[in-house]
């Protein structure tokens, strides 16, 4: 695996020239790179599962983190499901932002059982939507903001408005789409996790 450091648009189109088509991101930026700038819950649907079903677990997904008094904002995958993503100061290590992530798609799925699920297991994962918390873990990637899919119509994991979810689309943003940065991603500022949220889910 090749890991770069990009810290201008010119090296964003560098690229490029080494082939690369998708771009994954690690959740730290350097100069500190043992501490998440930004946590994720990745919303991965067995193919079964109906879309409209994708966009209810991405809005209980965000009311239980705003009841934590956590905000955050919504991109789709570029594929099949949606990413919910929150802006973090840099205060926990990868251990603990890895069981802050578990813990909240624990909760979820306790109060949903038929509908999440938290473990990988394909046979367990049938008619449910996984709620990927092992995005969070040292070294691990997601797809970053605007990215390309390798894959057939060029998809886009794009970032959008929670007001602009209900008329999205698994697959609707390609690299055709205007690449503005959506009003909720703009007003995005790094939030706190602090101990009484971790205490408040046995953390």
């Amino acid at each position: 695996m090749s890991v770069f450091s990009v810290k201008t648009v010119k090296g964003l189109v560098s690229l490029a020239q080494y082939g690369i088509i998708e771009i994954h991101l690690w959740g730290a930026k350097l100069p500190k790179p043992e501490k998440p700038d930004f946590l994720i819950w990745d919303l991965d649907p067995d193919p079964e599962v109906p879309w409209n079903e994708v966009l209810g677990g991405a809005i209980l997904t965000r009311d239980c983190l705003l009841d934590l008094g956590l905000h955050t904002v919504v991109k789709t995958s570029g594929g099949k499901g949606l990413h919910i993503v929150l802006n973090t100061k840099k205060t926990l290590d990868w251990d603990v932002a890895k069981e802050f992530t578990k813990a909240v798609s624990r909760q979820i799925a306790a109060h949903n059982p038929k509908r999440f699920v938290t473990t990988s297991t394909k046979a367990k994962r049938k008619g449910k939507i996984f709620i990927d918390w092992l995005r969070n873990g040292r070294g691990a990637t997601c797809i970053a903001p605007w990215s390309l899919r390798a894959r057939p119509g060029a998809a886009v994991s794009m970032p959008i408005n929670w007001e602009d979810l209900p008329e999205t689309t698994a697959d609707g943003f390609t690299l055709r789409e205007p690449s503005t940065i959506p009003s909720d991603w703009k007003k995005l500022k790094p939030q706190t996790v602090t101990k009484a949220i971790l205490k408040e889910l046995g953390l």
